[in-house]
């Protein structure tokens, strides 16, 4: 189940309209947010679950971000 808390289209253009990157969307998901009031590691958990791999995805590209800017 996925829930748009705000229409992606919208998101891209304030991005845009202040000049910082659009990384992408985090589709709501219990199993994300259980595992935040756990503490647990949803990557660990919940590896094929399309919004765990979304969350990895974003991850990765702000890793990619920090070292180009850190340089």
């Amino acid at each position: 189940e996925v829930s748009e808390i705000f229409s992606s289209a919208g998101v891209k253009e304030l991005a845009n309209e202040y000049g910082i990157a659009f990384l992408g969307t985090l589709p709501f998901d219990p199993k994300f947010t259980s595992c935040c009031e756990e503490g647990s590691n949803p990557l660990e958990l919940f590896p094929d679950s399309p919004s765990i791999q979304k969350l990895a995805n974003l991850t990765s590209q702000i890793e990619r971000i920090i070292d180009t800017l850190s340089g």
